[in-house]
């Protein structure tokens, strides 16, 4: 699901800017037009799997023909090596929308379901490594309760996602 409302990448880009502090660390940021919401990750497929996942996911019935609204709130870190922004979604569509995905893509591929509880996030960076990690915390504790805005969701998407020195590069995979 891409986050692409222009208040919301606007206020990701202040987050980020917050923490290019060489003092903290280095920390590598997610590029404002890749920001988006990660329901299933895949790893290497081959394209005939994706044409498969691509039909599947055609046929989740969670999102209402019209879209829905999110809130993007709340600034965190998971392990110390993750900054990301949470969700808010008061209808569960993005959990239960994961969900089925889930167990679409085990039943019709048999691919495993994630043994970690999904947890609807946007990530803003990743973290190579923290000189001061206290410094690192008490900055993400410092805007935990900050609000970036509302999302409009539409579709989930397939993207591909090639990685290259300087990042990554999405593509939206349609077949």
């Amino acid at each position: 699901m891409e986050i692409n409302d222009p208040a919301i990448v606007s206020k990701a880009k202040e987050i980020q800017a917050l923490f290019k502090d060489d003092a903290i660390g280095k920390i590598k940021f997610v590029e404002l037009e890749n920001m988006h919401i990660t329901l299933k990750f895949l790893g290497n497929i081959s394209m005939d799997i994706a044409k498969k996942i691509y039909a599947i996911l055609g046929t989740v019935s969670t999102i209402p023909q019209d879209g829905f609204d999110i809130d993007v709130k709340k600034i965190g870190q998971f392990n110390k090596s993750v900054l990301w922004c949470g969700i808010d979604d008061p209808h569960g569509i993005i959990a239960a929308t994961q969900a089925q995905i889930e167990e679409e893509l085990l039943k019709q591929l048999k691919i495993p379901r994630e043994k970690r509880p999904f947890e609807g996030h946007m990530t803003l960076a990743r973290v190579k490594f923290l000189k001061d990690k206290k410094q690192f915390v008490d900055k993400v504790a410092q805007f935990k309760d900050t609000y970036l805005g509302k999302q409009h969701v539409s579709a989930v998407l397939l993207k591909k996602s090639q990685l290259t020195p300087k990042g990554p590069i999405y593509t939206i995979l349609q077949f």
